[in-house]
């Protein structure tokens, strides 16, 4: 007999100028106090900019422009959750507050329409709570050209 699949796996919720977000544990790398960003101007609205880690530079991405979120006063981010590919850091997201890890059921297609739709893996919600948009890694990665698609899959 076969052991059942498990629904449900470990994510890490977030916010970001009222939108609440969750990144998949397999892909945290760290969450770190927001450092000193190099902006990139003539860029996608998403890239907020650069950030040195260690040696390696990262592209650090707002998640509530991907989301089509235009607020007059966003809220200003005091983290950056940095994201891996393949055990490397490859991406920061910002946030202004870090939830905790929580288990969240399979993702479910969004109900939303968003400027970058392959960055989402879909919607997932607390038993509790709102909402939250499931961030994908591999595939914001892939779409914003930082690896290809076939090597953002693991």
């Amino acid at each position: 007999m076969k052991p059942a699949a498990n629904l449900y796996s470990q994510h890490l919720w977030f916010e970001r100028a009222g939108h609440r977000f969750a990144v998949s544990m397999n892909h945290l790398q760290e969450v770190l106090p927001l450092p000193e960003l190099r902006p990139l101007p003539l860029m996608e609205p998403a890239l907020s900019g650069l950030m040195l880690l260690r040696d390696d530079v990262l592209p650090v991405f707002d998640p509530a422009s991907l989301v089509g979120s235009q607020s007059a006063q966003p809220a200003t981010a005091t983290v950056v959750i940095v994201l891996g590919l393949q055990g490397q850091p490859a991406l920061g997201l910002l946030a202004e507050q870090v939830g905790k890890v929580v288990d969240l059921p399979r993702a479910v297609p969004l109900t939303t329409t968003t400027r970058l739709p392959a960055a989402f893996t879909g919607q997932s919600g607390l038993a509790d709570g709102p909402r939250l948009l499931v961030v994908d890694a591999g595939s914001l990665a892939a779409t914003m050209g930082l690896t290809k698609a076939v090597d953002a899959c693991d």
